[in-house]
């Protein structure tokens, strides 16, 4: 992303996730629609709605696969 490259450089080449939210306010065609356009330009996309939970526990799964990697060090 261009203009988080122009912010930070280093925190450009971290993990980016978009979040389509209040997809219970969408029609299941136009949220598709929107989804398809963040794929089709190569971006990480979820739908969710935190009205009816639809997409949080996918949300939850990915984000606890992308932090469980990571060690911390304790000095001490």
């Amino acid at each position: 992303d261009a203009e988080l490259a122009a912010y930070d450089e280093e925190l450009a080449k971290r993990p980016q996730l978009v979040v389509v939210s209040k997809i219970d306010a969408a029609t299941p065609e136009e949220v598709e629609a929107t989804v398809a356009r963040f794929r089709e330009a190569g971006v990480d996309v979820l739908a969710l709605s935190a009205v009816s939970g639809a997409g949080i526990p996918g949300l939850l799964e990915l984000l606890w696969r992308w932090v469980a990697p990571v060690e911390v060090e304790v000095e001490g």
